[in-house]
């Protein structure tokens, strides 16, 4: 009997908050799906199975990279992954010819061309304009032969490339000139590869 009553409340509990008591006809049993990039990799299939046969009735992806296209039960999502140079997730909102909704994850791992200890350097406004020291270097296997240099756009900081590993490895120890104001500036990290993932920028942030 009190198994019977925990049972009718979570029915209600779920009325309550918009969801259904039932499974949608043609659930995905798997609503998420990972997958692991090779190194500049420009797009890759996904497949998800629904339950039932010919349930899917649409299919609304949250990005502009994925092309979902149906085939029955089955659904096969074409990715452009040309622009992904770090972790990401992407998303599809999938309506089943019952009128139920379900969402899909693609959780995509990037393999990283190079690695900058921060992306974003900061001071604060009225403090004392102490170095902090970014490292830059190559990890193994990245198609990246070389690290040629690091460029400051900008006339706000003070910086002093050192080598580590000559085209593997770098610091760099920034300075700002003044704290007195808040300032953006920029450093450019250039290496042999002209793919723009293999590009990184830091920024550099004076702030209130």
């Amino acid at each position: 009997m009190k198994a019977r009553r925990l049972l009718m409340l979570a029915v209600c509990a779920a009325g309550a908050w918009g969801l259904s008591a039932e499974v949608a006809v043609g659930a995905f049993p798997q609503t998420s799906r990972e997958v692991v990039l090779d190194y500049l990799q420009n797009g890759v299939t996904v497949i998800f199975d629904a339950a039932g046969e010919d349930a899917i009735r649409s299919v609304r992806p949250l990005c502009d990279c994925m092309t979902p296209v149906v085939q029955g039960s089955r659904l096969v999502v074409q990715v452009d992954t040309s622009a992904f140079d770090r972790d990401v997730d992407k998303q599809l909102d999938v309506t089943f010819a019952d009128g139920s909704h379900q969402r899909l994850t693609v959780q995509f791992r990037v393999p990283q061309l190079l690695r900058v200890s921060s992306r974003t350097l900061v001071w604060k406004q009225g403090t004392a304009p102490r170095p902090q020291v970014l490292r830059i270097t190559l990890p193994k296997g990245s198609p990246i032969r070389e690290l040629r240099r690091a460029e400051l756009v900008g006339d706000a900081f003070d910086y002093e490339p050192a080598v580590v590993r000559a085209g593997r490895e770098y610091t760099v120890t920034i300075t700002p000139k003044s704290t007195d104001k808040p300032v953006l500036n920029r450093l450019q990290v250039v290496t042999d590869c002209d793919d723009f993932r293999a590009r990184r920028v830091i920024f550099l942030q004076v702030k209130r």
